[in-house]
């Protein structure tokens, strides 16, 4: 039996109709499997930062702010991220503030940047598209809901809260510090309320009482380590531990607005007999509890600016008695803050031990304006009668006998008698 072979085949014609419809179908499908892919990689980022975050929570009721603040590099890194196409954002890779972006150059790029922020034990994620694509929109809100946003309000609310929870770590680690060594004085805590009122989303006006940096101002009184949260409580210790004599001696300090004397910010400690052996830092009134607090109180208060050593050995770099930490943040404030620079040129002058009056700018803002009474490393600020009594307004009368008066050296010998007498420049010298 003879079997028939079927040898027909295509032309040539029908398979380049075939392969050109093949092209076409890839040209459609290829874009589609591309963006499957990408969305495939966010929601994988997605998971890792879930993994980072739980872990940053957990971590948050540690009490060393170094590793409270550490990501766990085992669950998101470099290399795990770059397999999607993701890259650690400059300067935002702690449990504050964490924070992913695409590491493509394409503008076309559906991936959007994606982060967290766990501050005081609570998580807020955040994201910010890149792309009007309405499936990046979708997958944006999927992830941080309405802190899902296309401004930098968001931002600056998480930085804004970032600065309280720094601030407030420093002011705790200081506080407790305090209570160890020397654990006697006047010293200050954290407040709570100062954070109470942060809002979790952006609002018109976010800085307020309720939300600021400005939150280490609790009083707190402090003897032998145990805390008072009230002056009479403390003074009623005081009293029951080293007696009504040295109470009553203390309470003459403060009345008196005492400050123990001092060399440019270096202080001499106090050792009233009432309550020896006791020592006491004094400044206006209020003890500070050690010569170092005393020094910080000091530079507060006289807006020192510049780099300066304090008495445990620890360099503070302060710009109007601030310490900025480092000497780039120091250089900085003074660089954009026009009165940290004239005080800068007043502590300067005080450092050459100028005498006389200084201003840093005449017409100046703030203190750039200000009348500076200086002498011999000491400011006595706008106190012109004070610097007149001091070593460097001591004045004496020329020789008399070129002198009308007969008696200007006995009645202008005194700063206090000028006016009286009509002491004037003219018939008066500089001490030698």
């Amino acid at each position: 039996m003879k079997t028939t072979i079927n040898q027909k085949g295509f032309s040539l014609l029908e398979l380049i109709v075939v392969l050109a419809g093949l092209g076409i179908l890839s040209s459609l499908a290829l874009p589609n499997f591309m963006r499957v892919l990408d969305f495939n990689n966010i929601d994988a980022v997605k998971a890792l930062l879930n993994s980072a975050a739980a872990d940053c929570l957990q971590n948050s009721r540690l009490t060393d702010s170094t590793a409270k603040n550490k990501i766990n590099d085992s669950i998101v890194n470099a290399t795990n991220l770059e397999q999607y196409g993701y890259k650690i954002s400059d300067g935002k890779a702690t449990c504050q503030q964490f924070s992913i972006e695409s590491s493509s150059a394409n503008k076309k790029d559906v991936r959007f940047p994606i982060g967290f922020s766990v501050i005081d034990g609570k998580l807020t994620k955040t994201a910010k598209p890149s792309s009007s694509d309405q499936g990046s929109m979708n997958s944006c809100k999927k992830w941080a809901g309405i802190n899902c946003t296309v401004d930098d309000k968001l931002q600056k609310l998480l930085d804004h809260k970032k600065n309280i929870q720094d601030t407030k770590d420093k002011c705790t680690t200081n506080y407790e510090k305090f209570l160890k060594n020397p654990g006697n004085g006047e010293t200050t805590k954290w407040d709570n309320d100062a954070e109470r009122g942060c809002p979790d989303s952006p609002t018109e006006n976010y800085k307020t009482s309720t939300c600021t940096t400005k939150g280490c101002v609790q009083k707190v009184w402090v003897l032998d380590s145990t805390p008072y949260y009230s002056k009479e409580a403390y003074d009623q210790a005081v009293t029951d531990k080293k007696g009504v004599i040295c109470t009553a001696k203390l309470k003459e300090y403060e009345k008196d607005k005492k400050t123990n004397l001092h060399a440019n910010g270096n202080p001499t400690a106090l050792t009233p007999s009432e309550c020896s052996p006791d020592k006491y830092w004094f400044f206006e009134g209020s003890d500070a509890g050690s010569k170092l607090k005393w020094q910080e109180k000091y530079h507060e208060k006289q807006l020192t600016t510049g780099k300066t050593t304090f008495s445990d050995g620890s360099t503070r770099y302060l710009c109007l008695g601030e310490d900025k930490k480092t000497q780039v943040l120091m250089e900085t404030c003074i660089s954009e803050n026009e009165s940290a620079a004239c005080q800068l040129e007043i502590d300067k002058k005080k450092a050459e031990k100028f005498k006389g009056k200084f201003v840093a700018q005449a017409g100046g803002k703030g203190v750039c304006s200000d009348v500076n009474w200086l002498c011999e490393g000491e400011n006595f600020k706008t106190d012109e009668d004070a610097f007149k009594a001091s070593s460097c307004g001591v004045k004496t009368c020329a020789p008399k006998e070129v002198l009308k008066d007969p008696l200007p050296h006995i009645r202008c010998k005194y700063p206090s008698q000028w006016k009286k007498f009509g002491c004037t420049e003219i018939s008066t010298t500089w001490c030698n």
